[in-house]
């Protein structure tokens, strides 16, 4: 693709102003009576070109020339809110090749997706042969997240969790990728049958159960690995912290400091709320403090022991514990359906 550029023709520009108007980002005037480009940095949405009565205004550079719209096309009210309405998540796919034609048919579904500020920001990979191997990263981390899912969903708990748990044998996969996640997604609904694909497409890949398509479109399995590495990363990280609060009596210890003063607590105080001895709340505390999960500051030479989120390790916590929450609410959205 040649350097997007706005064009004005100087011989055919009748300086009406409608292109003016029409800029979102006001990057065009009329000088000399001729519209005139201010700047060349440009979001290049065509608008100004289609407004433009004389074809005076032009957007070159993209790969493909310009289609005009020969005829008013309208789509029936009722038919469009009766595919929204009636639309479904598809799991149950025929095992046949997607013809190449209805793929780029798709695809061209996705590329034309209005984007924020005509960003473009969105780009597809079609896997194919590769898909087992994406499926297998997916599947394994679902596989090692499922027993923290039984504890918080009933429903996962019935969930089997299979080679083909991911894509569903579907015979093609789509992962939409983009800088910006609203801009994935409105692709990508674009790109559904349900929404933005002919009807012609939607007969030639009727699947088992009903007129849907046998193309799996889900952008999860490059967010899975990410996450499966985060995760990994998080465990890493947080090891010596689990390790020190995962001891029942370093659990009494905590529950005290959580309802006592902010400024902090003694370990006499805390040795009295737990009967513990004070060697022993000192032991325990000093593998708290240790593992960054409790603070401590001097007052002369005594010690105050509190909670804190500056300079310890409950925000790298909380951090893990939302990674796998996400995880872990994927699957049970999928038990749930």
């Amino acid at each position: 693709m040649d350097k997007l550029q706005v064009v004005v023709e100087k011989n055919k520009c009748i300086g009406c102003s409608l292109c003016v108007k029409t800029c979102p980002t006001h990057n065009l005037k009329i000088q000399e009576d001729k519209a005139q480009v201010i700047l060349e940095d440009c979001l290049f949405c065509g608008q100004c070109e289609a407004v433009c009565p004389r074809k005076a205004v032009t957007v070159s550079g993209y790969d493909h020339a310009p289609e005009e719209k020969n005829k008013e096309e309208r789509l029936d009210p009722g038919q469009v809110l009766n595919t929204i309405r009636f639309r479904r998540t598809v799991r149950q796919f025929q095992n046949k090749p997607v013809p190449t034609e209805v793929v780029k048919q798709i695809l061209e579904a996705g590329w034309m997706t209005h984007t924020a500020e005509n960003k473009r920001d969105v780009s597809f990979i079609v896997l194919d042969q590769e898909k087992g191997r994406f499926e297998k990263l997916a599947v394994n981390l679902f596989r090692k997240i499922k027993p923290l899912a039984d504890l918080i969903n009933p429903l996962a708990r019935n969930n089997v969790i299979d080679d083909h748990f991911f894509f569903f044998k579907a015979p093609l996969v789509i992962l939409v990728v983009a800088e910006d996640k609203t801009n994935g997604l409105l692709a990508a609904q674009n790109m559904d049958p349900g929404y933005g694909v002919s009807q012609r497409a939607l007969s030639a890949l009727g699947t088992a159960k009903g007129d849907e398509c046998p193309v799996e479109m889900r952008h999860k399995a490059v967010e899975c690995e990410a996450r499966t590495k985060q995760i990994a990363e998080g465990f890493q990280n947080c090891r010596s912290a689990f390790t020190a609060i995962g001891d029942e009596t370093r659990q009494l210890i905590l529950q005290v400091l959580l309802e006592s003063d902010l400024s902090g607590i003694r370990v006499g105080e805390i040795a009295l709320k737990t009967h513990l001895t004070r060697p022993s709340v000192s032991h325990h505390l000093q593998i708290l403090k240790e593992a960054g999960i409790v603070a401590m500051r001097k007052e002369g030479t005594k010690n105050y022991y509190y909670l804190s989120v500056q300079g310890t390790q409950w925000k790298a916590i909380a951090d893990l514990v939302n990674l796998i929450y996400e995880s872990v609410r994927h699957i049970s959205e999928d038990a749930d359906r």
